[in-house]
């Protein structure tokens, strides 16, 4: 604490032989005012003495000797070269350690990057501070050191536990912590294109094309007032089925027909087969450009029929333990152990085969990591937040500098550098593992356009040769019936002649 003015009354040359009373006060009319001014000289904090502000005298209504200012800015814009402590630990993508070497004096000497070191960074260019990073393998012994200003970073949330003893900075990184799932597969066109209409319309076609060549061909045969004949093509049953299978396909028919009751018939037949043929073709044309995905896991319960693995790791087990989250242990999946949380979301996004609880920031990383490129079908995570997780330093309470760092960081914050340093970060990585990850076949590419090949006619194919199994059918079915006739009829007429038909 540095902001206080400490008032100390000043005897007069006359009082010094004075006795006071029995607590050792002596009335004054002068006094003295001191404070302290922690960085005068270059000091950095560690030695300070009492500095005469002004001094006060009560005679004559009372005035300042100086004038000076009681509260003035103490602490500076920029610091002398004052040590700034950083004590961290190995958490990507916020602390990552990427070089260790000795220094003259045999210490060790630690270069790291990630977005709060980054964060560490600016401060220090803005303030003039001394950079330095202790590494801890797994905690920081911070309390042995006597230092200017010291740190602890490490993806380190805000709560109510750190803030006993520390002082929290403004929140820089606005983190959740979420279900990350296997992004749904993308379905194939001609799938798509057989599921424009359930399987009931497909095999409701059939029949009703039938029951329209029947309609025709009674309507035709109808007793008619009228002395207008109906058109030959009509009459038939099997000129019918031509006619309507015309009529579907979009195809002209040989002949119209000319009574009013088959006119009817044949306009409803055509509005119908119009309204099929455009439904199908719109969705047709829309799913070759994008056939979409499968259905994807969005929800807990999606989770738990899904039959993917949960990635256990001790670490996330443990902070999920503290927080009273036990909704993953009613879940009922398969575990897979991992050594952390990094090679979890590795398994996820290249084999696809577990589900892992991770921050948003490490599984964009991971993602980037391992080659995933930014679209909406890389990153798929359920829709509901396990809890939000708000990042801070923490620095020792009391520290006059704390105000000027947390300045900076909201000024960083606020110009979007650190936000900046991590796009750059995210697309360097993806740069440079593009090509070892499972994207090698360029499916970004195949979303944009595609060759259209004979595989994309199967639909068509499946028609033609549906139509052909009908047509042969018929011609089988017409060879089939002309034998049983001409069989009856030659029997009828030996049975007529009789044996001897020379008698007659």
């Amino acid at each position: 604490m540095v902001n206080f003015v400490l008032v100390v009354p000043k005897r007069d040359a006359s009082q010094y032989s004075v006795s006071g009373d029995k607590y050792g006060l002596v009335e004054t009319k002068n006094f003295e005012l001191y404070s302290l001014f922690p960085y005068e000289r270059n000091g950095c904090g560690k030695h300070c003495r009492p500095f005469l502000m002004d001094q006060y005298q009560a005679e004559d209504g009372g005035q300042f000797l100086y004038n000076s200012p009681l509260f003035p800015n103490k602490i500076p814009d920029i610091f002398p070269g004052c040590s700034l402590v950083a004590f961290a630990n190995n958490l990507k993508p916020y602390v990552m350690l990427t070089n260790t070497s000795m220094d003259s004096y045999g210490r060790a000497v630690y270069e790291v990057t990630g977005i709060e070191t980054e964060y560490l960074n600016l401060i220090s260019d803005a303030l003039n501070l001394t950079l330095e990073v202790i590494w801890c393998e797994h905690e920081c012994n911070y309390e042995e050191r006597f230092v200017d200003i010291f740190v602890n970073i490490g993806f380190k949330p805000l709560n109510m536990l750190g803030m006993k003893s520390r002082d929290a900075t403004i929140p820089y990184l606005f983190n959740a912590l979420k279900w990350y799932v296997p992004c749904p597969k993308s379905t194939l066109r001609m799938e798509k294109v057989m599921g424009v209409f359930s399987t009931s319309v497909w095999f409701s076609m059939v029949p009703i094309l039938v029951l329209t060549a029947l309609v025709f061909w009674y309507s035709a045969r109808f007793p008619n007032r009228t002395v207008l004949k109906e058109s030959y093509g009509y009459r038939t049953l099997v000129h019918c089925l031509y006619n309507v299978w015309c009529v579907f396909m979009g195809v002209s028919v040989p002949e119209m027909p000319r009574t009013s009751r088959v006119r009817t018939v044949f306009c409803l037949f055509v509005w119908y087969s119009f309204a099929i043929s455009t439904i199908f073709q719109s969705y047709f044309v829309s799913f070759l450009v994008s056939p979409g995905y499968s259905s994807r896991i969005s929800s807990l319960d999606d989770l738990a029929k899904s039959g993917l693995k949960y990635g256990n790791f001790g670490a996330m087990n443990q902070m999920l333990h503290e927080a009273g989250y036990q909704e993953h242990e009613h879940l009922n999946l398969d575990q897979v152990e991992c050594a952390d949380y990094e090679k979890c979301l590795e398994r996820l996004f290249v084999q696809e085969d577990v589900a892992v609880l991770s921050p948003v920031i490490g599984a964009q990383y991971i993602a980037s990591l391992v080659g995933k490129t930014d679209n909406e079908n890389t990153l798929c995570f359920l829709d509901e937040n396990v809890f939000s997780v708000n990042c801070v330093m923490y620095f020792r309470r009391g520290r006059p500098e704390f105000y000027k760092i947390n300045a900076v960081i909201r000024r960083s914050f606020e110009a979007g550098l650190v936000e900046k340093y991590w796009s750059e970060l995210n697309f360097k990585l993806k740069l440079l593992n593009v090509e070892t990850s499972g994207d090698t076949d360029c499916q970004e590419c195949s979303d944009m356009y595609f060759v259209f090949s004979l595989s994309h006619l199967k639909v068509a194919f499946l028609v033609l040769v549906f139509g052909h199994v009908l047509s042969a059918t018929l011609f089988l079915a017409e060879l089939t019936f002309k034998w049983l006739y001409e069989g009856q009829t030659m029997t009828v007429c030996s049975q007529v002649t009789g044996p001897f038909p020379f008698i007659n």
